[in-house]
């Protein structure tokens, strides 16, 4: 069995700093954490009771 190589990737996302570890490329995961961030930044603007978490559990 071929062992594939997995990219280690930190993203700082709304202030939480994540490592993901993947075998897509990074600028494939960069990009979707920046989608990801948009989305929470968005849903939190929009309503100010939101919290970090709660706009993450949404997100996903």
């Amino acid at each position: 069995m071929k062992k594939l190589s997995k990219n280690r990737i930190k993203l700082n996302i709304c202030g939480c700093e994540c490592v993901l570890c993947s075998e897509d490329s990074e600028n494939y995961i960069r990009s979707v954490g920046d989608e990801v961030q948009k989305t929470m930044e968005d849903m939190m603007a929009k309503n100010q009771r939101i919290s970090v978490t709660m706009a993450a559990v949404i997100a996903a």
